[in-house]
């Protein structure tokens, strides 16, 4: 019996995470569970933006599509220029 409660205590709170999350597309994984399928949300600058020791290896920027894969266009705390930061 006490197992039964458990078991079901367990779905419950499963169906109160998975109702919480603002998903609207689920997969199916090969264990039958039920994934958001949603692509993640795009990537932020951080802030407060750091302050970057130019080195000549970072670039400058005027949007994404000018950083290499996993950067982003952001800028730069005390420069005030755009470069392209790791997120």
């Amino acid at each position: 019996m006490l197992r039964l409660r458990f078991v079901v205590l367990l779905a419950a709170c499963f169906v109160v995470v998975m109702a919480s999350q603002n998903c609207t597309r689920y997969c199916q994984t090969p264990g039958q569970t039920d994934l958001c399928c949603d692509p993640p949300p795009p990537p932020r600058c951080p802030y407060p933006p750091p302050c970057i020791d130019f080195d000549g290896k970072i670039p400058f920027c005027y949007s994404d599509d000018q950083c290499p894969p996993g950067q982003k266009c952001c800028i730069e705390a005390c420069s005030k220029r755009r470069v392209c930061y790791p997120v």
